[in-house]
């Protein structure tokens, strides 16, 4: 039987662990960046709160 349903997250991890992975826009998907305590979309402007879940 072929169970491709973990190969997207497998490949999607390999090389990265938890500190190097870059945050996503909840909106578009874009990656974020980190300034001071806001983590902000440079695509959509979308802002999150570094304390946010």
């Amino acid at each position: 039987m072929n169970d491709d349903s973990n190969s997207g997250a497998q490949a999607a991890s390999q090389g990265q662990d938890a500190s190097t992975q870059a945050h996503l826009c909840d909106r578009c998907g874009e990656a974020m960046y980190e300034f001071h305590c806001r983590i902000i979309c440079p695509r959509c402007g979308y802002q999150r709160d570094c304390s946010d879940p």
